[in-house]
């Protein structure tokens, strides 16, 4: 395991035990001869308990091999953790050690991983109930680059359209008019940066106009 990989989005699979998937009468067409998971039965309550953002697929039990035989029933997890320097170590021995689950990896593209779930993007595999997916945490749907792209663009024509000049009006106006857990409202927060430094830029011209029509 690579000990200087870093992330804020990672993955898990946790494999269920044989009793597990008995006692719930689950992967009735699973014959074992891959073997069976470790995963305790408190294995949701530990989860919940860490209080972090994730989401966890419905159980794969039907996903096959290339000969056609079901593949070790089990479940995905993609787990968003606040800090972008999470690193794989920290991951492994906080949740997959405890779940007795192999080592994470990273989720290169939260929103694929998360689609994944359920083999949306996937046709060719066997397509799992997207309803059956569990959220913790206040886990979040992330969006793609060009998702967020298009949430500024939209964010800019409302400052335009609104004739603002301070941020915190502009904070505001977007919590007032499209709610706190609006994907817009996060976009302005998480990039306060960009927001900021262009209100005061109209703030700064428009302070520029007022003078030169002065003089």
């Amino acid at each position: 395991m690579a000990k200087n990989l870093k992330s804020k989005y990672w993955r898990l699979e946790l494999y269920p035990t044989k009793e597990q998937l008995e006692r719930e009468g689950l992967a009735k067409d699973y014959d074992g001869s891959a073997g069976y998971g470790s995963l305790p039965d408190n294995w949701l309550e530990i989860l919940e308990q860490t209080c972090l953002p994730m989401a966890i697929s419905p159980l794969h039990d039907k996903d096959t091999q290339p000969d056609g035989s079901v593949k070790k029933p089990h479940y995905h997890i993609v787990i968003n953790y606040p800090s972008s320097n999470t690193t794989q170590k920290a991951v492994k021995e906080r949740i997959a050690d405890e779940l007795k689950a192999p080592a994470p990896f990273i989720a290169d593209n939260p929103k694929g991983a998360y689609e994944y779930l359920w083999h949306k993007n996937s046709p060719e595999k066997y397509q799992y109930d997207e309803a059956g997916v569990i959220h913790l945490g206040g886990y979040r749907v992330p969006l793609t680059s060009d998702e967020v792209r298009l949430l500024k663009g939209e964010l800019q024509d409302f400052i335009i359209e609104n004739g603002i000049f301070e941020y915190n009006n502009f904070l505001d106006a977007v919590k007032s008019q499209f709610g706190a857990e609006s994907d817009l409202y996060d976009c302005a927060t998480v990039h306060y940066g960009m927001f900021n430094a262009y209100i005061s830029s109209r703030r700064n011209e428009l302070r520029e106009a007022m003078q030169n029509s002065r003089t």
